[in-house]
Protein backbone atom coordinates (compact mmCIF):
# COMPACT_ATOMS: atom_id res chain seq x y z
CA UNK A 1 0.00 0.00 0.00
CA UNK A 2 1.55 3.29 -1.12
CA UNK A 3 1.60 6.33 1.12
CA UNK A 4 -0.62 9.24 0.14
CA UNK A 5 1.26 12.50 -0.22
CA UNK A 6 -0.06 15.72 1.26
CA UNK A 7 2.09 18.50 -0.09
CA UNK A 8 5.72 17.49 0.20
CA UNK A 9 5.16 15.03 3.07
CA UNK A 10 3.74 11.54 3.32
CA UNK A 11 1.24 10.62 6.00
CA UNK A 12 4.02 8.81 7.83
CA UNK A 13 6.15 11.94 7.86
CA UNK A 14 3.24 13.93 9.22
CA UNK A 15 2.69 11.36 11.94
CA UNK A 16 6.39 11.45 12.82
CA UNK A 17 6.15 15.18 13.44
CA UNK A 18 3.65 14.56 16.19
CA UNK A 19 5.04 13.65 19.56
CA UNK A 20 4.67 9.85 19.63
CA UNK A 21 5.47 9.61 23.33
CA UNK A 22 2.40 11.56 24.41
CA UNK A 23 0.08 10.64 21.58
CA UNK A 24 -2.92 9.09 23.34
CA UNK A 25 -5.14 8.80 20.28
CA UNK A 26 -4.57 5.07 19.90
CA UNK A 27 -5.37 2.38 22.49
CA UNK A 28 -2.67 0.12 23.81
CA UNK A 29 -1.77 -2.86 21.62
CA UNK A 30 0.66 -5.52 22.80
CA UNK A 31 3.98 -5.43 20.93
CA UNK A 32 5.20 -8.34 18.82
CA UNK A 33 7.10 -11.08 20.61
CA UNK A 34 10.42 -9.89 19.18
CA UNK A 35 11.28 -6.38 18.07
CA UNK A 36 14.06 -6.47 15.44
CA UNK A 37 17.36 -5.81 17.14
CA UNK A 38 18.26 -3.38 14.39
CA UNK A 39 15.61 -1.01 15.77
CA UNK A 40 17.19 -0.54 19.21
CA UNK A 41 20.51 -0.60 20.99
CA UNK A 42 21.67 -4.25 21.17
CA UNK A 43 23.24 -3.64 24.58
CA UNK A 44 19.69 -3.92 25.91
CA UNK A 45 19.65 -7.61 24.98
CA UNK A 46 23.06 -8.10 26.57
CA UNK A 47 21.91 -6.46 29.79
CA UNK A 48 18.68 -8.48 29.79
CA UNK A 49 20.59 -11.74 29.30
CA UNK A 50 22.97 -10.76 32.10
CA UNK A 51 20.00 -10.02 34.34
CA UNK A 52 18.51 -13.44 33.63
CA UNK A 53 21.82 -15.12 34.45
CA UNK A 54 22.07 -13.12 37.65
CA UNK A 55 18.54 -14.10 38.62
CA UNK A 56 19.26 -17.78 37.98
CA UNK A 57 22.46 -17.57 40.02
CA UNK A 58 20.65 -15.82 42.85
CA UNK A 59 17.91 -18.43 42.93
CA UNK A 60 20.45 -21.27 42.80
CA UNK A 61 22.37 -19.71 45.70
CA UNK A 62 19.18 -19.31 47.71
CA UNK A 63 18.12 -22.90 47.07
CA UNK A 64 21.59 -24.12 48.02
CA UNK A 65 21.36 -22.09 51.20
CA UNK A 66 17.99 -23.69 51.89
CA UNK A 67 19.40 -27.19 51.41
CA UNK A 68 22.35 -26.48 53.69
CA UNK A 69 20.04 -24.88 56.22
CA UNK A 70 17.89 -28.00 56.28
CA UNK A 71 20.95 -30.17 56.75
CA UNK A 72 22.24 -27.91 59.53
CA UNK A 73 18.85 -27.95 61.21
CA UNK A 74 18.77 -31.77 61.14
CA UNK A 75 22.26 -31.96 62.67
CA UNK A 76 21.49 -29.42 65.39
CA UNK A 77 18.21 -31.16 66.18
CA UNK A 78 19.98 -34.51 66.41
CA UNK A 79 22.56 -33.00 68.78
CA UNK A 80 19.85 -31.74 71.12
CA UNK A 81 18.18 -35.15 71.01
CA UNK A 82 21.51 -36.77 71.85
CA UNK A 83 21.93 -34.46 74.82
CA UNK A 84 18.40 -35.31 75.93
CA UNK A 85 19.26 -39.00 75.88
CA UNK A 86 22.46 -38.50 77.83
CA UNK A 87 20.69 -36.33 80.39
CA UNK A 88 18.02 -39.00 80.86
CA UNK A 89 20.65 -41.66 81.38
CA UNK A 90 22.53 -39.47 83.86
CA UNK A 91 19.30 -38.81 85.73
CA UNK A 92 18.59 -42.53 86.05
CA UNK A 93 22.15 -43.22 87.19
CA UNK A 94 21.92 -40.50 89.83
CA UNK A 95 18.65 -41.90 91.19
CA UNK A 96 20.05 -45.45 91.14
CA UNK A 97 23.16 -44.36 93.02
CA UNK A 98 21.01 -42.56 95.58
CA UNK A 99 18.81 -45.62 96.08
CA UNK A 100 21.88 -47.80 96.45
CA UNK A 101 23.31 -45.52 99.12
CA UNK A 102 20.10 -45.68 101.17
CA UNK A 103 19.93 -49.43 100.64
CA UNK A 104 23.39 -49.77 102.09
CA UNK A 105 22.38 -47.49 104.93
CA UNK A 106 19.41 -49.75 105.62
CA UNK A 107 21.69 -52.76 105.69
CA UNK A 108 23.98 -51.17 108.21
CA UNK A 109 21.07 -50.14 110.41
CA UNK A 110 19.70 -53.68 110.30
CA UNK A 111 23.07 -55.10 111.31
CA UNK A 112 23.28 -52.63 114.15
CA UNK A 113 19.77 -53.56 115.34
CA UNK A 114 20.62 -57.26 115.23
CA UNK A 115 23.77 -56.66 117.21
CA UNK A 116 21.78 -54.72 119.81
CA UNK A 117 19.08 -57.42 119.91
CA UNK A 118 16.27 -55.11 118.88
CA UNK A 119 15.60 -56.50 115.40
CA UNK A 120 12.07 -57.49 116.35
CA UNK A 121 11.11 -54.09 117.71
CA UNK A 122 9.65 -51.09 115.95
CA UNK A 123 13.03 -49.37 115.64
CA UNK A 124 13.79 -50.94 112.23
CA UNK A 125 10.39 -49.95 110.87
CA UNK A 126 10.84 -46.40 111.99
CA UNK A 127 14.35 -46.32 110.54
CA UNK A 128 13.07 -47.61 107.20
CA UNK A 129 10.36 -44.96 107.04
CA UNK A 130 12.88 -42.27 107.86
CA UNK A 131 15.27 -43.54 105.19
CA UNK A 132 12.49 -43.47 102.61
CA UNK A 133 11.61 -39.88 103.49
CA UNK A 134 15.24 -38.81 103.39
CA UNK A 135 15.77 -40.56 100.07
CA UNK A 136 12.82 -38.68 98.59
CA UNK A 137 14.20 -35.36 99.77
CA UNK A 138 17.63 -36.19 98.39
CA UNK A 139 16.10 -37.06 95.03
CA UNK A 140 14.27 -33.73 94.71
CA UNK A 141 17.25 -31.65 93.48
CA UNK A 142 18.18 -34.45 91.06
CA UNK A 143 14.67 -34.47 89.59
CA UNK A 144 14.46 -30.67 89.51
CA UNK A 145 17.79 -30.43 87.70
CA UNK A 146 16.64 -33.01 85.16
CA UNK A 147 13.37 -31.14 84.65
CA UNK A 148 15.29 -27.92 84.00
CA UNK A 149 17.46 -29.74 81.49
CA UNK A 150 14.39 -31.04 79.69
CA UNK A 151 12.87 -27.57 79.57
CA UNK A 152 16.11 -26.17 78.21
CA UNK A 153 16.22 -28.85 75.53
CA UNK A 154 12.66 -28.06 74.48
CA UNK A 155 13.50 -24.37 74.24
CA UNK A 156 16.54 -25.21 72.12
CA UNK A 157 14.43 -27.32 69.78
CA UNK A 158 11.81 -24.56 69.55
CA UNK A 159 14.49 -21.97 68.70
CA UNK A 160 15.95 -24.24 66.05
CA UNK A 161 12.52 -24.83 64.50
CA UNK A 162 11.72 -21.11 64.50
CA UNK A 163 15.08 -20.21 63.01
CA UNK A 164 14.64 -22.82 60.29
CA UNK A 165 11.11 -21.62 59.55
CA UNK A 166 12.24 -17.99 59.29
CA UNK A 167 15.17 -18.96 57.09
CA UNK A 168 12.83 -20.88 54.80
CA UNK A 169 10.47 -17.91 54.63
CA UNK A 170 13.36 -15.56 53.84
CA UNK A 171 14.60 -17.86 51.10
CA UNK A 172 11.11 -18.09 49.62
CA UNK A 173 10.79 -14.31 49.73
CA UNK A 174 14.20 -13.91 48.12
CA UNK A 175 13.32 -16.28 45.28
CA UNK A 176 9.98 -14.54 44.69
CA UNK A 177 11.61 -11.11 44.77
CA UNK A 178 14.35 -12.16 42.34
CA UNK A 179 11.78 -13.57 39.91
CA UNK A 180 9.56 -10.52 40.30
CA UNK A 181 12.41 -8.07 39.76
CA UNK A 182 13.64 -9.98 36.71
CA UNK A 183 10.14 -9.95 35.25
CA UNK A 184 9.88 -6.21 35.83
CA UNK A 185 13.34 -5.70 34.37
CA UNK A 186 12.19 -7.54 31.26
CA UNK A 187 9.14 -5.31 31.02
CA UNK A 188 11.27 -2.20 31.49
CA UNK A 189 13.73 -3.42 28.86
CA UNK A 190 10.94 -4.04 26.38
CA UNK A 191 9.65 -0.55 27.10
CA UNK A 192 13.04 0.93 26.28
CA UNK A 193 13.32 -1.21 23.16
CA UNK A 194 9.91 -0.08 21.95
CA UNK A 195 10.64 3.58 22.68
CA UNK A 196 13.95 3.40 20.82
CA UNK A 197 12.25 1.62 17.94
CA UNK A 198 9.65 4.37 17.82
CA UNK A 199 12.22 7.13 17.98
CA UNK A 200 14.29 5.45 15.25
CA UNK A 201 11.35 5.51 12.83
CA UNK A 202 10.16 1.93 13.20
CA UNK A 203 6.76 1.87 11.45
CA UNK A 204 3.74 -0.27 12.05
CA UNK A 205 2.11 -2.21 9.25
CA UNK A 206 -0.02 0.81 8.35
CA UNK A 207 3.03 2.97 7.71
CA UNK A 208 2.48 5.09 10.84
CA UNK A 209 5.05 5.72 13.52
CA UNK A 210 4.53 3.39 16.45
CA UNK A 211 2.81 5.10 19.34
CA UNK A 212 3.69 4.75 22.99
CA UNK A 213 1.27 2.76 25.10
CA UNK A 214 -1.36 4.61 27.09
CA UNK A 215 -1.98 1.53 29.26
CA UNK A 216 -1.02 2.46 32.87
CA UNK A 217 2.01 0.50 33.95
CA UNK A 218 2.26 -1.45 30.70
CA UNK A 219 5.04 0.61 29.20
CA UNK A 220 4.83 -0.96 25.74
CA UNK A 221 4.35 0.63 22.35
CA UNK A 222 2.66 -0.57 19.22
CA UNK A 223 5.33 -1.53 16.74
CA UNK A 224 5.42 -3.48 13.51
CA UNK A 225 6.74 -3.48 9.98
CA UNK A 226 10.32 -2.93 8.88
CA UNK A 227 12.62 -0.36 10.52
CA UNK A 228 13.05 2.85 8.60
CA UNK A 229 16.21 3.81 10.45
CA UNK A 230 18.96 1.46 11.60
CA UNK A 231 21.39 3.46 13.79
CA UNK A 232 22.89 0.28 15.28
CA UNK A 233 23.56 -1.63 12.07
CA UNK A 234 27.31 -1.28 12.55
CA UNK A 235 27.28 -1.56 16.33
CA UNK A 236 30.39 -3.28 17.61
CA UNK A 237 32.18 -3.05 14.26
CA UNK A 238 35.27 -1.05 13.49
Amino acid sequence: MTSVRVGANTLAEQARRRNPVYDNTHPWIAPPAVIPSSAYNPTLDIELAAGKRGTRNTIEDLLTKGTRGEQGFALDQAEVKRQEGEQGQEHQRALAALAQNYERLGGRQTEQANAAGVSRGGALLQAAMKRKANEGKAAEPININYQHQQEGDQRSLARLALSRQQEGEDIGTGVSRAEREQTQFGIDTNTVKAREATNNGYLDSGGVVARTSTQPGAGFVRVGGAPRVNPYANWGRR
